[in-house]
């Protein structure tokens, strides 16, 4: 059997609880296979387009940037933009805990909050979504492992001081990655649930719940293999649009999945996208002004990244090679995505820069940066502001002693475009890098479609 990279990742935050599950039957389903075309991935280099890793930026780029540090290591996963100008973003720190900044126009910290339902040395907790409320105050989506893995809703007032908190669970192991408001005042959750910590039974799982955080109903969508549900959005008709993995059966690796579903959860449609090796993975969706969607994902042995464009049934319009964490369709009908790009540092040592890239409604690059330096640096979240330009949330290690590097909260606030899209690329591929971009070009870049029904 195949070991996927995704088994690292599960089982090395799973513990044990109780909870019961509901079921949901396909109606429709059809799997589309990926083809990929080679493309330039020189160290960090986007077709020849890279600002210096330096902070200060040739072009005047970034209009500013922000580092927080809490001693441990720190990441954001999310930011929004709030009612009163700035912005609050989420995510981990001080020694895993739920971690809650809130910041002026200019990314400077107003307050800062860290919740912990555990011991953080031995049961950690990750903040993953944030929401301002009508009321001005904010919904964090956390997960907890005290007693298990549960989901873990804490709703603060303006100030960050919690007002409420909700500990759901339907199985052993449940959690959510995404929360979105809905229509009718509540919330609409998505992730994945299962009876333990084996991988093969993990199924995805959505969770309507109230504007009080109680739960309205769920829907558990079982397959005879694992799948996960990352990221969901309520659609124009009411109904929900979801995409995550999927495992065909033991020996395959996950395709990327797409679940379309009434107002009430049940599927209406599901579609995979992907090929036996190398592994897919939907990250983010959202629908789009012509009533399609709009996917990115990530893709692992080889690495790389996807961004795909689907009409309002799932069918493939186009896919590119880059994406990642986020994606959100922009103004002027083009697409946003944020993620991260890896390559080979000193011949041995995997690395990723956080990439920012910004394309047509074609799916056509119009531009691209990448920022970092020799560790790992990911950009998790990105919106474009109504009064122009980026805003990105991530994560950028700062080195302790080598090889050891410690993650600090990374928030990068960029104009509409690089005043010049020809800055001179640094060369620091060397023959290594080259090998392992041979390697990567063969099955990061541009999807073609071949649909096949079950």
């Amino acid at each position: 059997m195949k070991v996927k990279f995704l088994s690292v990742l599960v089982v090395a935050f799973m513990v044990a609880g109780v909870f019961v599950s509901a079921g949901s039957v396909t109606k429709n389903a059809s799997t589309i296979n990926l083809q990929f075309e080679q493309t330039n991935q020189i160290c960090g280099n986007i077709n020849g387009e890279m600002e210096p890793t330096d902070p200060v930026n040739a072009d005047g780029f970034i209009e500013w940037e922000k580092f927080y540090d809490s001693g441990y290591d720190d990441k954001a996963h999310c930011i929004q933009k709030t009612t009163d100008g700035g912005y609050i973003a989420v995510g981990e720190g001080y020694g895993l805990q739920v971690l809650l900044i809130k910041m002026d126009e200019n990314g400077n910290i107003e307050w800062e909050n860290h919740f912990s339902n555990s011991q953080p040395e031995y049961n950690p907790d990750y903040g993953w979504h944030v929401l301002q409320t009508d009321d001005g105050g904010y919904l964090i989506l956390a997960e907890t492992a005290n007693g298990g893995q549960h989901i873990w809703l804490i709703k603060t007032d303006e100030c960050g001081t919690k007002e409420w908190e909700r500990i759901i669970g339907c199985k052993a192991q449940t959690a959510c990655r995404c929360i979105q408001p809905t229509r009718d005042g509540g919330y609409i959750l998505a992730g994945f649930t299962a009876p333990s910590a084996w991988l093969w039974s993990y199924d995805t799982y959505l969770l309507k719940v109230d504007s009080e955080g109680y739960e309205e109903w769920h829907r558990v969508f079982e397959r005879p293999y694992y799948n996960w549900g990352f990221y969901v959005s309520q659609t124009s008709d009411d109904g929900f649009i979801i995409t995550g993995l999927k495992c065909p059966d033991e020996v395959n690796y996950s395709d990327a999945w797409l679940i379309k579903t009434d107002v009430n959860g049940h599927i209406e449609w599901d579609k995979t996208y992907g090929d036996s090796k190398p592994a897919e993975q939907g990250k983010c969706v959202q629908q789009t002004t012509d009533g399609g969607y709009i996917v990115t994902g990530e893709i692992y042995e080889p690495d790389g990244n996807f961004l795909m464009k689907t009409d309002n049934e799932g069918n493939l319009l186009w896919a590119k090679p880059y994406g990642g964490k986020c994606v959100r369709q922009t103004s002027d009908g083009g697409y946003i995505c944020t993620g991260s790009k890896k390559y080979l540092f000193r011949e041995f040592l995997m690395s990723q820069d956080l990439q920012l890239i910004k394309t047509n409604s074609n799916g056509k690059k119009e531009w691209g940066r990448i920022y970092g330096g020799p560790y790992n640096d990911v950009g998790n979240c990105v919106l474009q502001l109504e009064e122009g330009g980026y805003i990105v949330a991530g994560c950028k290690q700062i080195p302790v002693s080598y090889p050891v590097a410690i993650g600090n909260v990374w928030i990068i606030k960029t104009l509409d475009e690089p005043r010049s899209n020809t800055v001179e690329a640094i060369s620091v591929a060397t023959s290594s890098n080259e090998q392992i971009i041979n390697q990567n070009g063969q099955a990061i870049q541009s999807i073609r479609s071949k649909i096949t029904n079950k």
